[in-house]
């Protein structure tokens, strides 16, 4: 059991490190640019948080495989 508490936990913070990590820099990088000032707002944030969910999950995916096979 305590094997599944230390993954879960160790994969939670990969994956909440990666959602912040990746939305801070797509948030910084989708408003500063000049390229993107003409698309709708909605359209940006959803873009944002649709890229930080995939990568945030994707990082938890070896800690939630070791989780499965013990």
């Amino acid at each position: 059991m305590i094997s599944g508490v230390i993954s879960g936990f160790m994969g939670a913070a990969a994956g909440g490190l990666t959602f912040v990590t990746t939305y801070n820099f797509l948030t910084q990088y989708l408003y500063s640019q000049k390229r993107y000032v003409e698309w709708d707002f909605r359209l940006k944030n959803f873009m944002i948080y649709l890229a930080s969910d995939f990568t945030a999950s994707f990082s938890r995916i070896f800690f939630e495989t070791r989780k499965q096979l013990i």
